[in-house]
């Protein structure tokens, strides 16, 4: 899920503000790495029965000077990607 949303959505996020990618760490099983406000959970079912989910992961990025890390959360449903969320702006 996370090389899908990296495909899809991160890198070209990045490539169009003149960035590139690094690399991308998972922050643990309960962290939701830089959305504080959230409580990490495992929704089984929504309320058309469709499964749902949110993976989060560090990602490291460069400006061709230094190395920055923001935190993204993938939002699923039913292994299908519904949105990416950034932690702050690039």
């Amino acid at each position: 899920m996370v090389g899908n949303a990296l495909r899809r959505f991160i890198k070209p996020n990045l490539n169009a503000k003149g960035l590139v990618f690094v690399e991308y760490k998972w922050p643990g099983l309960l962290s939701s790495g830089n959305f504080k406000d959230d409580t990490p959970e495992l929704r089984i079912a929504s309320k058309n029965g469709r499964s749902t989910n949110s993976i989060y992961a560090y990602i490291y990025y460069s400006d061709l000077r230094y190395t920055k890390k923001i935190t993204v959360r993938i939002n699923t449903k039913f292994l299908t990607i519904n949105n990416v969320d950034y932690s702050s702006g690039f």
